[in-house]
């Protein structure tokens, strides 16, 4: 019985998180009936821990399965039920297995069996195991309530096991075990290290141009091994290197690129959280070890192509030799690596301040004092909600207090640094509540195209100058002004509820909301843009197959919030470079689907083998990526442009301060902007209860991260001060049917909030990205991908002439969405879709995305240029 560990669970008990993971058994059998079968994810959630140790319990499992190239998802609900009510406790006691039969409650032949073996004491909160075997065909079809209505999976094959292990009382925010590498993709090696980097990645901290440089390395070293064994050019290492004997060429520099792929990728993620003692508190297990996450899966990944770490033979310590020569030839490369990658020259930031986004405006951190840090995670807001004033210090054990304000110290035109109460980076792991810039001197490091003819002789460090864009608000105010208006507009369209027949603002009109209306995001509709630009109108006929692109409607707040959250490149993900190698493997699966062949740079003449096809366009993708990351984060370093949240929150202090400002903003857009006053008591110097007219600017936006309840925009830093309660002056009478609206819905939803109090749309906990605006990253990095994947193939065209991907579960909010898909036609639309899905993510304006695009454009086909002369 061959086994493979597939990818992470998390098993949701009530009230605590239950870290488990799981393992996945195939026959041979299996594998050569369903090649294209992979299972990516299996979710067992149980509804209460207490009745998972009772004679019967109630049960969840979700598969995530990738058959024929589509991605299904689909969950049924059940009860299981042990064969003897006393088993459990007496298998316990007697050291044997306990079953069981578990019963789904939806049509067709989904039934399934499990055994339960408990390792030991559940009493004791320590580790067992479920193991569940497929009993019967196993097939899930337009299934129960909380399924992907659709979706249909079928496990049909009598040996599929999936073994998951559980540990009973350890909560880990959903990073449990490792991911594992799908076994098909033993047959493809540099496939094979490309995902075993890419989960590498989603275990570490979201670094992208360390990610970057990082996917570029292995590329090249797996590429320079495989060009040592078949007279190629090396990349790095020296050609002249000494090969082992070997009766079988190919199975030597197999186990050369494992051993190399190894050793490079456990040194580069020596220091990813979960590794060693980097974080002790996430470790899974209940002995007090780490759990080298990391290092565990690395190990195993080599172990399951046949290997063994204690390997002394002459493959392996080549290996091993030829990646420690590129560990050490990069490590004076700028980079930093030996002080992992840190910035010592963040303090020559314009923006010197640090500004807490838990407070309204922009404000210094609370100053908590000994002893305060019961309040370090409670927002501003919630004090008065809770009965605590912040100026009442008589109600805490220590001197909190609102942090001044320093929004007439910050320049409008430069990026801050945040503090963020419990900040979590994109990958999901715990940061400094204070912002740390990255790698802002990245644009020292060298280049894989030839870039030099492009350098700045006057600014260190930047390549194709974008002075001509750079926003100053100090210049042209009112093109800084409009481009962060549009973000607000954008985020204005992320609620899909229908709110015509509600008129919160009491003007008279309905509330219209066109994020609830249906949009087609088909091909035939997006897409098609010129460089630069947002100005398609989609295409009427797909060119690889002459029929038009079919209509494809959704409702225009999913795709908009779909499409910021499956950009953002979120929590456990293999951020922008690692996402577009993802993209990239989904190409050469479809190329090889639909036995297009592997053709370099589409020329017909120049068929290759997949490995070759795949170790080039690797080399080739990932060189253009560390390159767009050397671009982008030069040129952030140099002009630390700002970030809306900046700007939108320095815009309501400018408008609070001066009518007359506030009056230009409203007749810029008045759909979006309104002056409004309201009364609000607040706590004089004396302690006491007094009222205040103050005049503020609201906005129309999305309304926030819900927090405990609450909606942070709803909230004023010193009292309760939602728009539409005191704004508006609406009747008593409708306050009620308002409230109760807003209630039920199950997103944030959009709303008159105060500008002060603005978040982009994100996790609470990460807000916005720790470096400068301008230009975009992932705009940069995109194009630059896009473009190779456009030269690499020969075509502008996904394969077939339509590119799907499945749009995600939304996480910044809780939200039931239907299940639809991305469309596109070609790379360019695909890398459009990234750049402009930052502005409705909130995180960039449109002065960071386009010069980007164009920016990344002229990166991937330097690097293009590179690849065709290095491969000649």
């Amino acid at each position: 019985m061959k086994s493979i560990l597939l990818f992470i669970g998390l098993i949701g008990f009530s009230p605590s998180l239950f870290g488990m993971c799981y393992e996945r058994f195939y026959t041979q059998e299996h594998l050569a009936k369903h090649p294209d079968q992979e299972v990516r994810s299996v979710i067992v959630q149980n509804e209460d821990w207490a009745s998972f140790i009772s004679d019967e319990f109630p049960i969840t499992v979700q598969i995530h399965l990738v058959q024929n190239g589509k991605d299904k998802l689909a969950e049924v609900t059940g009860r299981c039920q042990y064969d003897n009510p006393e088993d459990p406790w007496a298998a316990q006691r007697e050291g044997r297995p306990a079953t069981g039969t578990c019963n789904f409650n939806s049509q067709g032949p989904r039934s399934a069996t499990f055994r339960a073996k408990m390792e030991s004491s559940l009493f004791g909160y320590e580790p067992g195991e479920i193991l569940f075997k497929v009993a019967s065909d196993f097939v899930y079809d337009d299934v129960t309530a909380g399924s992907r209505p659709g979706s249909k999976i079928e496990i049909t094959d009598y040996d599929n096991t999936f073994l998951v292990h559980f540990n009973a009382m350890e909560s880990n925010l959903g990073r449990t075990c490792e991911q594992t590498l799908l076994m098909a993709h033993k047959k493809n090696l540099p496939r094979y290290w490309n995902e075993a980097i890419l989960h590498s990645i989603r275990n570490d901290l979201a670094r992208p141009t360390v990610t970057a440089r990082n996917l570029f390395h292995l590329s090249a070293l797996l590429w320079d091994i495989y060009a040592l064994y078949n007279s190629e050019k090396t990349y790095y290492l020296n050609p002249n290197t000494n090969l082992p004997t070997s009766n079988d060429e190919t199975a030597s520099m197999n186990k050369v690129m494992s051993f190399a792929a190894h050793r490079l990728l456990k040194t580069r993620y020596e220091l990813a959280p979960g590794n060693g003692d980097n974080y002790p508190n996430w470790e899974l297990g209940t002995d007090g070890e780490p759990d080298n996450r990391v290092n565990l899966f690395l190990d195993r990944a080599l172990k399951r192509l046949g290997y063994f770490l204690e390997d002394q033979g002459a493959e392996a310590l080549l290996g091993q030799q030829l990646a420690e020569e590129l560990i050490q030839s990069q490590l004076d490369d700028g980079s930093r690596e030996a002080n992992n990658y840190s910035d010592p020259d963040f303090q020559n930031m314009v923006n010197n301040q640090i500004a807490d986004i838990s407070q309204s405006g922009l404000k210094k951190p609370h100053d908590y004092g000994e002893g305060g840090d019961i309040f370090s995670f409670m927002p501003e807001y919630l004090f008065d909600h809770f009965g605590f004033s912040i100026e009442d210090q008589s109600l805490v054990d220590s001197d909190v207090k609102s942090g001044p304000s320093i929004a007439g110290e910050v320049d409008i035109d430069h990026w801050i640094r945040l503090h963020i109460p419990g900040s979590i980076d994109q990958s999901g792991n715990a940061q400094a509540s204070e912002q740390q810039p990255l790698t802002l001197f990245w644009g020292e490091l060298p280049t894989f195209g030839n870039l030099s003819e492009y350098r700045s002789s006057d600014k260190p460090g930047v390549y194709f100058d974008p002075s001509e864009h750079y926003p100053s608000f100090r210049d042209s105010p009112e093109e800084v002004i409009l481009a962060n208006l549009q973000v607000v507009g954008f985020s204005a369209l992320l609620n899909p509820q229908d709110m015509s027949n509600f008129d919160f603002d009491r003007d008279g009109k309905p509330d219209h909301n066109q994020g609830a209306e249906m949009i087609d995001i088909s091909p035939g509709h997006l897409g098609n843009n010129s460089l630069g630009a947002n100005d398609g109108a989609g295409r009427s006929i797909n060119p690889i197959t002459g029929q038009s692109y079919e209509p494809y409607k959704v409702k225009a707040a999913n795709y908009y919030r779909s499409i910021a959250e499956f950009w953002a490149d979120g929590p456990s993900s293999e951020t922008p470079p690692g996402h577009w190698n993802t993209l990239a493997n989904y190409v050469m699966d479809q190329l090889q689907k639909k036995q297009k062949g592997f053709y370099w740079l589409g020329d017909q003449q120049k068929k290759l083998t997949r490995k070759e096809y795949e170790l080039r366009l690797y080399l080739t993708l990932n060189g253009a990526l560390h390159d767009a990351a050397v671009v982008a984060w030069g040129i952030k370093g140099h002009f630390q442009g700002n970030r809306p949240i900046t700007v939108i929150r320095k815009l309501a202090t400018m408008a609070e301060k001066d009518p007359q400002f506030g009056a230009y903003l409203e007749s810029l857009a008045p759909d979006l902007v309104k002056m409004v006053t309201y009364k609000k008591e607040v706590l004089n110097s004396k302690g006491q209860m007094e009222t205040k007219e103050v005049t503020r600017l609201a906005i129309k936006a999305w309304r926030g991260p819900r927090e405990h309840g609450f909606y942070l925009g709803d909230f004023d830093g010193g009292g309760y001060v939602e728009m539409r309660d005191f704004s508006f002056k609406k009747r008593d009478s409708l306050a009620l049917e308002e409230n109760d609206f807003f209630s039920r819905m199950n997103h944030a939803g959009v709303g008159w909030i105060l500008a002060e109090n603005w978040l982009p749309y994100q996790r609470q906990t990460f807000v916005t990205p720790p470096f400068p605006g301008f230009v975009s990253g992932h705009s940069t990095f995109s194009r630059a991908a896009a473009e190779i994947l456009t030269g690499v193939t020969g075509s502008e065209y996904f394969p077939g002439g339509l590119g799907t991907y499945p749009a995600p579960p939304l996480h910044f909010e809780y939200d039931e969405t239907k299940d639809f898909e991305f469309q596109w036609a070609t790379y360019f639309d695909a890398s459009d879709t990234s750049g402009i899905s930052r502005l409705y993510g909130g995180i960039h304006a449109s002065y960071d995305d386009l010069p980007a695009r164009k920016i990344g454009s002229k990166v991937g086909k330097k690097a293009l240029e590179k690849a065709k002369a290095f491969f000649q």
